[in-house]
């Protein structure tokens, strides 16, 4: 059982397409891209399956259950929590908050641009202030204004916990900001302190 387990979770966790896209037309990517979402699908229901009967096992009961929503609730207690997640499929943000969870789909933030700007290097102020601005409408300000706290200014400043995963991990949060004839306009650190943490526990 826990080697049928080890090899859903490793395939689970390989990239989600190992065909080689760039000489395929368009719709022999859609195809191919349905026939990897269908397999990705069949493993997600062969683990919970298995995870069913693993947690029959005595001891297992709550072998690698979610925490629970409580839980995620006092996690917030000193400040909200944004997880951000980027991927060619889709991008979004969960808010955890004091009273509840809530995920919110981000459109604007594409994952072609995220990995431009990331595999970037260069020392070119304005590319580095496209980046910030970019990010500030791609997601920033919506979430501060989710939040309530934008556009007008919460005072004492809150604190948001900001957990950036995959290429959003590289991102720097705190500084996304809006530019008026290149000078900052507003900026996250205007609207809140913006600390980063590795996980919600």
């Amino acid at each position: 059982m826990a080697d049928e387990f080890n090899l859903l979770r490793q395939e689970l966790d390989s990239p989600f397409l190992s065909l080689e896209l760039s000489n395929m037309t368009v719709n022999q990517r859609l195809q191919a891209q349905q026939v990897a979402i269908r397999r990705t699908t069949k493993v997600v229901e062969d683990l919970d399956n298995i995870l069913v009967q693993m947690r029959q096992k005595p001891g297992f009961i709550n072998f690698l259950r979610a925490e629970s929503e409580a839980y995620l609730l006092s996690a917030a207690q000193e400040g909200p929590i944004i997880v951000l997640n980027v991927t060619e499929l889709r991008s979004d943000a969960i808010l955890v908050m004091k009273t509840r969870v809530k995920t919110i789909a981000l459109p604007r933030l594409s994952h072609a641009e995220m990995a431009k700007h990331c595999s970037s290097s260069t020392d070119d102020n304005e590319a580095k202030r496209e980046f910030l601005k970019w990010l500030w409408k791609a997601a920033v300000h919506f979430l501060l204004r989710e939040l309530g706290f934008y556009p007008k200014q919460v005072h004492p400043l809150p604190r948001i916990w900001w957990i950036g995963v995959g290429l959003m991990a590289k991102a720097p949060i705190h500084a996304p900001a809006k530019f008026k004839n290149g000078r900052v306009q507003m900026t996250t650190i205007q609207y809140c302190l913006p600390p980063y943490t590795s996980t919600i526990r």
